[in-house]
């Protein structure tokens, strides 16, 4: 499923997309989250079995992500890279952004495996935030952090989603997680990409080729 010009202006312009239903057969996963002490976070999930790096490679994913990155395109597997299990009770997510340098973001795509709502503790997100023409901290934890982004976080959205959707976010983009105030665990897969960097190095350690070619480019 390729994305519309509307879909790749909309993640420009506001730093996130939603694409629903793109992931409908992933919702059948099984995903380890019972036992003492219940799982709430499955790291380095595409070195654990082939089934995560077959969906975070397959082209539910990488076509929308094509239409925003182009042809060729690697997954950072340094970066997120790990399921999420938030059980009932579970705080919120502090506000943050994936990336702090501009020039060189990456994009991160969360796939639910279950619903995501406001009950559960959606994601909530600062549209345009990715923007900013001044520095943002990449933790905003206390509350003077906070008060120090006051007129931005006054602007934030809910983003729910269905279970099988993915929300494609700009690494720089605000955001964050309500509480989960439902009586069951939510589950997310969150990955990060972005281009083949055509001055990067040749076969870099924490990336995978997803897409395409990698095009180192010398003088």
């Amino acid at each position: 499923m390729f994305l519309t010009d509307e879909q790749v202006w909309l993640f420009h312009h506001n730093g996130f997309v939603k694409v629903a239903g793109a992931l409908d057969s992933a919702t059948e996963a099984e995903v380890p989250g019972d036992g003492p002490p219940p799982v709430r976070r499955l790291s380095k999930v595409v070195h654990r079995d082939p089934l995560y790096l077959e969906v975070a490679s397959s082209p539910a994913i990488t076509d929308p992500l094509s239409s925003i990155l182009g042809p060729d395109i690697e997954l950072c597997t340094n970066r997120h890279n790990h399921l999420m299990v938030r059980p009932p009770g579970s705080a919120e997510v502090y506000w943050h952004r994936d990336a702090v340098v501009w020039s060189r973001p990456i994009v991160t795509v969360l796939a639910y495996l279950d619903e995501s709502t406001l009950e559960n503790g959606c994601l909530e997100v600062v549209p345009g935030s990715h923007a900013c023409p001044w520095p943002i901290a990449q933790r905003v934890e206390t509350e003077a952090d906070q008060a120090r982004v006051a007129a931005l976080l006054s602007q934030a959205v809910a983003a729910p989603m269905p279970a099988g959707g993915l929300l494609v976010t700009h690494g720089c983009l605000l955001h964050g997680s309500g509480p989960n105030r439902s009586a069951g665990p939510r589950r997310s897969l969150t990955l990060a990409y972005h281009a083949c960097d055509e001055i990067g190095d040749a076969e870099p350690t924490e990336k995978v080729l997803v897409r395409g070619q990698r095009v180192l480019r010398h003088n």
